[in-house]
């Protein structure tokens, strides 16, 4: 993916607030931006949780137009879901096997891993967000080089990162033969990691313009952890309990046969 702009900060209030407010002023009118930050102090997760934010996390929001990339209005609901897909297979394309069977996509687009005794620990978090004007915005939490030995006690057991889970990570070959992007703000391991991460979105957006959104759906539904499960979903209408059977073709979640686009689900 080609940038028009990148813009890094050492610290800021949140990357995805910028981006809201420089297209609010009518600073920014096009994309692909990519604005990183090697701190946040007001990460800005779903629901409007506060997201972790330390140095060592790849922070970033990518402004882009769907239009720009031929994706129509009606198939940007799809988009969050590949972000989620792409994060996984380029995570995978830098895991070895053994560790790349244990990372899942947790519907509609986080990312976990499956830890050595068992527990489910968040790696990824993704928001993302229209705007009037036909750009998007996607904001990107990745714990890279972070540990989260130093989190809050409050937090320590619910994430974990890359070099938590797998600490030879900067030293994946695939790495070794991506170049950095322009303006460098983080530690060369993850501007390596966002260039490829970059690349295989731009990728994943053409395929999205090309033809059918089945085959993606049908891999991040054989990677989804609720699948085949008992969840609850919290909608804005009230909780709900039953079995996921699946993802339908358009991504809704299906619960007892029901669609749902949105909410937090939560195994039973």
């Amino acid at each position: 993916m080609k940038l028009v702009r990148r813009v890094h900060f050492p610290l800021i209030d949140s990357t995805q607030l910028w981006a809201l407010r420089e297209l609010e002023s009518g600073r920014l009118t096009d994309g692909p931006v990519l604005v990183s930050a090697s701190c946040q102090s007001a990460g800005k997760g779903q629901k409007n949780h506060h997201w972790h934010s330390p140095a060592g996390c790849l922070m970033f929001s990518l402004l882009f137009s769907p239009a720009q990339f031929q994706i129509p209005l009606t198939q940007t609901p799809m988009l969050g879901l590949a972000f989620g897909l792409t994060i996984f297979e380029t995570l995978q394309e830098i895991l070895p096997a053994e560790k790349a069977q244990r990372l899942f996509i947790h519907w509609p687009n986080d990312l976990y891993c499956r830890m050595e005794d068992g527990d489910l620990r968040k790696m990824v978090g993704i928001l993302l967000e229209g705007h009037i004007s036909g750009l998007m915005i996607a904001g990107i939490g990745i714990n890279l080089l972070n540990s989260m030995h130093n989190a809050p006690p409050e937090i320590r057991n619910r994430l974990v990162s890359l070099s938590d889970f797998f600490p030879e990570w900067p030293n994946a070959p695939i790495l070794k033969s991506v170049e950095p992007l322009p303006n460098p703000g983080f530690p060369e391991p993850m501007e390596r990691f966002l260039a490829l991460l970059l690349a295989n979105w731009g990728e994943k957006l053409q395929e999205m313009a090309q033809g059918p959104r089945t085959e993606m759906v049908r891999q991040i539904e054989k990677h989804c952890i609720q699948c085949g499960t008992t969840v609850s979903l919290e909608t804005p209408q009230g909780t709900v309990t039953g079995f996921c059977s699946g993802l339908a073709e358009d991504g809704a979640i299906l619960i007892d046969g029901r669609k749902f686009y949105s909410g937090i689900v939560r195994e039973v």
